[in-house]
């Protein structure tokens, strides 16, 4: 109870709640929501401007390139998803966590302003996808939370997340069932994502945050199977190449061209596009280097229709990486004191899995974000399984050239969203038969 006690003063307490408590909960069987935010409700009106959604987005995709920087073959993530996933830790913690975790994030935006636009972002990215579909296959984002019953945690938190993104977080119990609860987190992240994703949850968990995408999307003008012939692709290493399918098809496209590239965009429903970054021969890793969230605005910018004769392979990648989060992950000096009033908990365990397909009908992409948060002093924890406390705190005609573009070599590729620009999937492909 000392910890409590110590947890609850460190608050400031306006009125201490018991979170779960006795005898008729089932433990690692029954899952029910926790107390969050017991009179709070999703922001569906989130007042923003262009001026600070604007650099969010540029931050939301510069994290991308980031997660992609140490990419050296086939590659993808969904930078929209981690995006969310780190904003909604950022939102706990303190100190030199908080501005790690902000650095990350690439924006300057005020924390308020921040959650704002993402909450604005997310609301209105669903609505959009929520219109596409492929093979009866529909698309949605999800996220969940998963909280420690009988831990004490603050109650502002869970406002947070309520009211900016939606996320109740259910109560669970990592310390009596700890390999129940972690099959019921891998569980929705497979439902919510179509991927197997799992962190690493034990019995001294106390919280995980997981956020999932799924886009199943027809192209706008799908490509004609019969049409699809066998190919070569040209890896970066000139005497190297496979024979792989290639879709083919002529229509009026945006498309661009720079200093060692061309690129073009495939509009997709729920008003998505997939952007094609195209280097010249020779030229991927100059380009590649020199392509920032930035530069792919500009290029997106750029697009103009033009009448395009078409050939791109058909593929799918696959990619789990590792999401380096810095201090937060280190024992004893992570803080994460807006979650619960301590400084004792750090990420343990975080995971990205994210997949995408591209067939003559659409594209098929998906991603899971998940990150666990262990506790430095489990012993120093009462957990009897009888009382526990949360704390509340305040709170003309145009005229179009022909061109000829055959996607044979390397490039990079990102599903952007048109309205706001934000990337939900960014990737490389080196190799279509890995």
């Amino acid at each position: 109870m000392e910890r409590i006690l110590r947890r609850v003063l460190l608050a400031g307490v306006l009125w201490v709640l018991i979170l779960s408590g006795c005898n008729g909960d089932k433990v690692g069987n029954e899952i029910s929501a926790a107390p969050a935010s017991l009179d709070k409700s999703r922001n569906l009106a989130p007042v923003t401007s262009p001026a600070t959604q604007g650099p969010v987005v540029d931050g939301i995709n510069a994290l991308g390139f980031h997660l992609m920087r140490d990419t050296g073959g086939n590659g993808v993530v969904a930078p929209f998803s981690a995006s969310l996933s780190i904003a909604r830790l950022e939102a706990g913690s303190n100190g030199d966590t908080k501005a790690a975790l902000r650095a990350l994030l690439q924006t300057d935006a005020a924390a308020m302003d921040l959650y704002a636009v993402l909450n604005e972002l997310d609301l209105g990215i669903n609505s959009r996808i929520g219109t596409a579909s492929l093979g009866a296959q529909p698309s949605r984002g999800e996220a969940q939370a998963w909280a420690q019953a009988r831990y004490g945690y603050l109650l502002s938190y869970f406002d947070t997340l309520v009211e900016n993104f939606g996320l109740k977080p259910l109560r669970v119990d990592f310390d009596l069932a700890p390999d129940d609860q972690s099959q019921t987190v891998a569980g929705w992240a497979t439902q919510a994502s179509g991927l197997p994703t799992q962190v690493t949850t034990t019995k001294d968990t106390r919280f995980v945050l997981g956020d999932a995408i799924r886009l199943n999307a027809s192209w706008a003008e799908p490509f004609d199977p019969a049409l699809t012939e066998t190919g070569t692709f040209q890896f970066i290493e000139f005497l190297t190449r496979t024979r792989v399918p290639f879709m083919n098809k002529s229509a009026i496209l945006p498309q661009t061209s720079g200093d060692g590239f061309v690129a073009l965009a495939l509009p997709l429903q729920g008003s998505q596009q997939f952007l094609i970054v195209l280097p010249d021969a020779g030229r991927f890793h100059e380009v590649r280097t020199a392509l920032t969230s930035v530069r792919l605005r500009q290029i997106a910018a750029a697009l103009t229709p033009a009448q395009v004769n078409l050939a791109l392979p058909k593929f799918t990648l696959d990619s789990t990486i590792p999401l380096e989060l810095g201090v937060a992950s280190v024992k004893g000096t992570a803080d994460f004191s807006a979650l619960d009033g301590t400084k004792e908990l750090y990420v343990s365990s975080a995971a990205h899995h994210s997949q995408l397909s591209v067939t003559e009908a659409g594209l098929q992409a998906g991603s899971a974000t998940l990150l666990a948060l262990d506790d430095l002093r489990p012993e120093t924890w009462t957990s009897n399984g009888f009382v526990g406390y949360a704390s509340f705190s305040s709170n003309t005609e145009p005229y179009f050239w022909d061109t000829t573009i055959i996607v044979g070599r390397p490039f990079i590729f990102a599903v952007r969203d048109t309205i706001t620009g934000a990337i939900l999937f960014l990737g490389q492909l080196m190799n279509p038969t890995p």
